[in-house]
């Protein structure tokens, strides 16, 4: 018997941006595949290609001046990027969904909320104008939106943050995707309504068994909510794991970094606050990368041979694969 393709696979994805007559990677050679049900946290520091790929996925990368070079992005085995315009278009928003970082950049500011989720579901689902209205309130409900009648001819600005990202959720999941991608989705958002809008992303996933993809740059966030976890360095995965073989035992130095600089709580002697460690230097620009692994600059544990060659994603421990030279050198997390 031939076992399921995963729900989305991303094979070989290459980015790049052009700045005058210079074509640089922001993405390169980036593979991974997500199940229906599953929840895949990418990670890593601005710059490191976490949106671009998301965007990529959506078909989205401005172009010009980005382009995608190379690669496959195949949703149920049907390749995304082989896909016309107009065919795209009847995907994003049905079949895949997003949910930006920044609510009141994904909303219209001189619509209501009520035609803003049915207008999707008017395209999508050929509904008319009172089943799509009717819907919209349902959607409301289904994220726990305070007051939803009252909530449906509102504009965004008469909305807290938390409700307007209550809102772009609900505008991505009136279709019922079976593709979610969240990019940074609790950014913005005191610590309560974090919690709130994490437990209702856990309960949408459940119902719908929907795959879900993560983009964050915050580990407490991949700890509760993330089965594997993608970390990106400079455009390329640098290490990949099921999330709770990332936390106890990272195989990449930069891993090991990210969670060193994750704040912590020590209560020897009271509780106080420790100090948190920083990662010394930057992420190389794109376009001037050296040979060797990208890290390598900032690694405590690099030799000549990190600088002279570009180590290969490879296997670790079960499912735990890392880029790394010196895997089984590393300290462990404290």
């Amino acid at each position: 018997m031939t076992a399921n393709p995963p729900l989305l696979a991303v094979e070989q994805l290459t980015v790049s941006f052009r700045s005058g007559r210079r074509e640089s990677p922001a993405v390169e050679d980036v593979s991974f595949t997500l199940d229906a049900g599953e929840t895949l946290a990418i990670v890593g520091e601005s710059g490191s290609g976490k949106s671009v790929t998301s965007l990529a996925v959506m078909r989205l990368i401005p172009d010009p001046p980005g382009r995608i070079n190379a690669g496959r992005i195949l949703l149920n085995g049907k390749d995304l990027l082989a896909l016309n315009d107009s065919d795209m278009q009847r995907i994003r928003g049905n079949d895949i969904a997003m949910i930006f970082q920044e609510p009141m950049t994904s909303l219209n500011p001189v619509m209501t909320v009520g035609t803003q989720i049915a207008e999707s579901v008017r395209l999508h689902q050929g509904r008319n104008t009172a089943e799509a209205r009717q819907h919209a309130l349902d959607m409301l409900r289904r994220v726990q939106m305070p007051s939803p009648e009252q909530r449906l001819d509102q504009y965004p600005h008469e909305l807290s943050g938390g409700m307007r990202q209550r809102i772009v959720i609900a505008m991505a999941l009136a279709c019922n995707p079976m593709l979610l991608i969240a990019d940074e989705p609790t950014t913005a958002l005191d610590v309560t309504v974090q919690a709130q809008v994490l437990d209702l992303m856990r309960t949408i996933r459940s119902e719908l068994d929907a795959g879900v993809l993560l983009v964050t740059h915050d580990l407490g966030v991949v700890a509760e909510m993330a089965d594997r976890v993608l970390v990106f360095y400079a455009g390329r995965v640098v290490e990949s794991a099921p999330v709770r073989s990332l936390m106890r035992r990272p195989r990449h130095p930069y891993t090991l970094g990210l969670l060193g600089a994750m704040p912590r709580l020590s209560t020897r002697g009271g509780t106080r606050h420790e100090r948190l460690l920083e990662i010394p230097g930057n992420v190389p620009p794109p376009g001037s990368r050296g040979p060797g692994c990208y890290f390598a600059p900032r690694c405590a544990y690099a030799t000549q041979e990190c600088r002279d060659a570009q180590p290969p994603l490879e296997e670790k421990h079960a499912g735990h694969l890392a880029a790394c030279w010196h895997s089984d050198e590393l300290e462990e997390p404290a």
